[in-house]
């Protein structure tokens, strides 16, 4: 099932694009508001952001010192999906002579459709990682809609409708009950069909993280080059797996 969880829960975050939201109104239906959604999806070719991460609940006075920042990119090449996602995040603050040093980790996130690239590079390590592409990658409203409720049972979520709102809340539930996990609340806006924000809900009932992306910019030339992974010269690049019959090392 791990295949199938999404890449952002499984490593204890959940993303959010700011937005309203459109609690489903009375008489709409799921399947109506899938149909409408994919439609729109469906237009949509490339997407890129810059993003902000917080961990937990994180008071808004306080993200700009305990947020990971970077960026996200996104084309879909007929059934292909890309996706490129750049994080620095600071972990804790070290003393180094006296004075201190906020430590931090930059990972960069490359999946082509065929292999899963991951690049960690922190003051205390350089490594990286392939492994078989990862569908759950993007978390588009495609794979929500058709791969998602093979492992979950999905609900409108129900509200007041506010008609100042602009984003529809599908739940998600595991099928099998999963410890640290109570559901996914996911918001996809009315107007393109972009998942918007997604909230990995713990056990009890907090969001273990959110993702902010900001400065959206849709249908807009992404290079291609930007997601290609070249790692640095002497990496070791450990392949897990079906990508594994051995690890490798680029450069002499």
């Amino acid at each position: 099932m791990a295949k199938h969880f999404p890449m952002c829960a499984r490593i204890g975050l959940a993303l959010t694009l700011l937005g309203g939201t459109t609690w489903a109104t009375e008489g709409e239906t799921l399947e109506a508001v899938r149909a409408d959604l994919l439609k729109r999806w469906d237009q949509v070719r490339s997407l890129s952001a810059s993003l902000t991460v917080t961990s937990g609940e994180v008071p808004e006075a306080m993200v700009a010192n305990l947020a990971a920042r970077g960026t996200f990119e996104y084309v879909r090449e007929g059934e292909r999906r890309k996706v490129r996602v750049e994080l620095t995040q600071r972990q804790f603050v070290i003393m180094k002579e006296g004075e201190p040093i906020n430590e931090g980790t930059t990972i960069t996130t490359i999946d082509d459709g065929e292999f899963n690239y991951r690049l960690i590079r922190s003051a205390e390590q350089q490594e990286a990682v392939k492994a078989p592409s990862d569908e759950a990658a993007a978390m588009d409203t495609r794979w929500v809609f058709e791969t998602l409720p093979k492992y979950y049972t999905l609900s409108l979520a129900a509200g007041d409708g506010s008609s100042s709102a602009d984003a529809y809340v599908i739940e998600a539930r595991p099928k099998q009950a999963i410890q640290t996990l109570q559901k996914i609340v996911i918001h996809i806006s009315r107007d393109r069909g972009i998942v918007v924000r997604t909230s990995v809900v713990g056990a009890d009932d907090v969001a273990l993280s959110t993702y902010r992306y900001e400065d959206l910019r849709i249908n807009e030339l992404i290079p291609a080059e930007r997601f290609i992974f070249n790692p640095p010269e002497g990496i070791r690049i450990t392949e897990v797996g079906a990508a594994a019959p051995a690890s490798k090392s680029k450069g002499p």
